[in-house]
């Protein structure tokens, strides 16, 4: 994993909420790149999708697992050759995170601070606790 997890932090939307990371990556050319990732998606609960390997002992066709666990505790093993790390309300999730949308990275040259504070301000992290610690980092990587 080339980046650095500076910080996590909740963020919600209209709907739901879900955790997500910010993370520093200081690129081979010099810059700077942050990002906001958040778990990969690996499934939705009840959708049909190919190459989900269970538990031993598990069959999800009839709901009845070998032991005393509740049938919603159980979770894949893998999906789509990916391993499983939890879940978040509906969502299997995997253990890599990724840019959680188009706009969670950005890259900035040396000195580029003011730009860089500027987009982790617009994305919601500069108001966030301990955010102080990652941007002392982040302003470090920048000079």
């Amino acid at each position: 994993m080339p980046y650095e997890v500076l910080l996590g932090a909740e963020f919600s939307g209209a709907v739901d909420c879900w955790t997500e990371y910010l993370c520093i990556e200081v690129l081979p050319d010099g810059q700077v790149e942050l990002s906001s990732r958040s778990a990969e998606v690996l499934m939705r609960l009840g959708d049909e999708v190919d190459d989900v390997v269970w538990p031993d002992g598990y069959d999800p066709d009839d709901g009845e697992p070998d032991d005393d666990e509740p049938d919603d505790e159980i979770l894949p093993v893998s999906v789509g050759g990916k391993r499983v790390a939890g879940w978040d309300g509906e969502y299997i999730l995997g253990d890599e995170l990724v840019p959680h949308g188009d706009d969670a990275t950005a890259c900035f040259v040396k000195g580029g601070t003011e730009e860089a504070r500027a987009w982790l301000t617009s994305y919601g992290w500069s108001d966030r606790e301990d955010f102080s610690k990652a941007w002392a980092i982040i302003e470090k990587a920048l000079k």
